[in-house]
Order: C-alpha cells, then sequence, then structure tokens
C-alpha cells in the first residue's frame, strides 16, 4: 500500500487534464484485462464442459443445417 500512496501522491503533481488522460488510459487497460480474464474463463469452461460430455451424441439439438446425415 505504501507504493501505492506514492504513486497517488506522484499523480497530484500532474495537470487535471494529464490526470484525466491518465485516469482514462487506466481504464482501458482494465477493461482489456477483465476482457481477457472473461475470455480466458470462458474457454477454460468451454473445454470443462467439451471434455465431461464425452462421446455423448448432441447433434439432436443442432440446427438443421448443421446436422450431419447418418449413414447406416
Amino acid at each position: 500500500m505504501k507504493d501505492f500512496d506514492a504513486i497517488l501522491q506522484q499523480t497530484r503533481s500532474l495537470s487535471l487534464a494529464d490526470r484525466l488522460q491518465l485516469a482514462r488510459v487506466l481504464f482501458e487497460e482494465a477493461k482489456a484485462e477483465a476482457q481477457a480474464d472473461e475470455i480466458d474463463a470462458g474457454v477454460k469452461g468451454l473445454a470443462a464442459w467439451t471434455e465431461s460430455t464425452g462421446d455423448e451424441d448432441w447433434s439432436e439439438f443442432y440446427p438443421a443445417t448443421l446436422r450431419q446425415k447418418k449413414v447406416g
């Protein structure tokens, strides 16, 4: 927390325009990181779900255009 207080003190010496720019940059970086985390969590969840379904046949739930005709 000591580092945070030092950074905050330094930012107080910036002009209002510079502080606003800094806030925008920090917000955009945080937003990008959060989005990457959400994507990573989604991929992990999809991988876990796919693995858990094993050899189950889900083709009946696919749209008709994606269903493959069974050869039999």
